[in-house]
This record gives structure tokens, sequence and C-alpha cells, in this order.
């Protein structure tokens, strides 16, 4: 996985605040002189500027701030053009909000830190592809075999790392497996609420139980003519969050 901090390994460069969150994923990388380039950012990005627009203190730390709201991976600040080192106040706010900040020398291009970071990126993406094309093989086995909705969800568990419940059209529990946790009566419960609430659109969702917010998401299961969700296949990893293989796997169920 790219994070912040790999990336700066790699491309021999150093952090200058905001440590403890350097090891959050890296989505994108996107060059900007903007003073919010946030309306054409989703989150989860590298950014990368010379501050250009960012002479006074005041915008500097405003810029910090805005990035961060805004879930930014991290910030690298190109020297040698409008700024000769890192602002001492673009420090001091990325050290107060634990907001990843390091230093880009003008030596360093940032074609360099692109190309590192893209190249890194795709290979992430054929790797996910090609765990999701095994995992979608022995699936369709299954199937084959008349394995049963229990075997399927046995699979996915141990896919993913985590609880799988395969839920009817009205969220009543049709087969399940646990990884090396269990989903409580409560959270099922919640599941299947939100599962109805979601049966004329169809919809994917994230459970907002608490006991499992931020590592579940519930997809349909619909048919090839159309119409409400014929089931529901729920994914709740043990630990941490969805991310693109654990998509994929709902998407191919």
């Amino acid at each position: 996985m790219l994070t912040v901090q790999s990336l700066l390994d790699e491309l021999d460069l150093e952090l200058a605040a905001g440590a403890k969150a350097a090891a959050a994923p890296v989505r994108w990388v996107h060059i900007s002189e903007l003073q919010d380039p946030t309306p054409w950012l989703s989150g989860g990005e590298l950014m990368l500027t010379t501050g250009i627009p960012l002479d006074t203190a005041a915008k500097q730390r405003s810029f910090v701030g805005i990035l961060a709201d805004c879930n930014l991976a991290g910030l690298g600040f190109g020297t040698g053009f409008s700024h000769d080192e890192l602002p001492k106040a673009l420090i001091e706010e990325a050290e107060k909000r634990d907001f990843p900040l390091f230093e880009v020398p003008y030596s360093t291009p940032f074609i360099a830190i692109t190309e590192k970071a893209f190249a890194k990126l795709v290979n992430e993406q054929y790797e996910v592809l090609q765990r999701g094309i095994a995992v979608q093989r022995r699936l369709e086995r299954l199937v084959l075999e008349e394995r049963g909705l229990e075997e399927i969800a046995a699979t996915i568990a141990s896919a993913v790392g985590g609880t799988v419940a395969i839920l009817d059209g009205r969220g009543e529990r049709l087969a399940g497996r646990g990884f090396r946790r269990q989903l409580s009566a409560d959270a099922i419960g919640g599941i299947r609420k939100e599962a109805l609430g979601h049966a004329v659109d169809g919809h994917p969702f994230v459970p907002s139980h608490p006991s499992i917010a931020g590592r579940a998401l519930a997809h349909p299961v619909i048919s090839p003519g159309g119409g409400p969700p014929q089931a529901w296949v729920v994914i709740v990893r043990d630990s941490g969050g969805l991310g693109d293989f654990e998509r994929l796997i709902l998407q191919q169920a």
C-alpha cells in the first residue's frame, strides 16, 4: 500500500510534520497552486505545491487547515521557487493538526514524485485485480459444484479477513461466516433495518451500527432484469476499513 512515509522512503525525503498520520494510504497525487484546490479533490490525495499564493503566515495556516479538513493524505511543499525553505507557519499548523508535511527540494522535480507514486498505484491495482480474479474463480467453482451459500460466505470471509453475512431481500439471514470475530445480534439487527430502508433504491450502503462503523459495506444482489434487491452481501472486516480488494469482491459476489 502506498503511503506518504513509504513514498518518502523511496525518494529519500523526510517528513517535517505529521509522522503519526504518515501511514495513511495515498489514493492519488495532485499538483496545484490554488489557495483552495479542494473543490477538485475527493480525499486521500497527496498534494504537491510550490506555494506561490501562500505569501503570508495566515494563508499558509489556512492552506494546511483546508487540506486537512478535506482528508488529504499529506502535503509536499516545493522549495527554491517562491519559498527558500518550508515556512514556519506551515510547519506549526501541520504539527498542530498532525498532517503529513514534507519539503520537496529544488533538485527533486514533482514529476519524480508523481512517476514513483503512479507506478506504485498501478502495480497495486493490478495486484488487486489478480487477487479478485482468483477469488471469483473459487466462487464460480462453488456455485457449479452446488456447495451452498455457507461455503460461499466462508470463502469470502477468508479472502477479506472478516465476517460475511448473506441476507435475503427482507434482511433475513440466509448464510454467514466469521473470520476471527462474530457479528453481534444487535449489529445484525441494525444492518437488517438499513437493508429494508434500501429495498426500493437498491443502493450499496455503509452500515452505521457503532460496533462496525468504518469496517463494513453492504452490497445488493440485483436480478438481471432489475427490480429490488434479491439479497444483500455484507462484509465486515475484523480490523481496518475496506479497500479496493474488498469492494471488488463484493461486486463480484
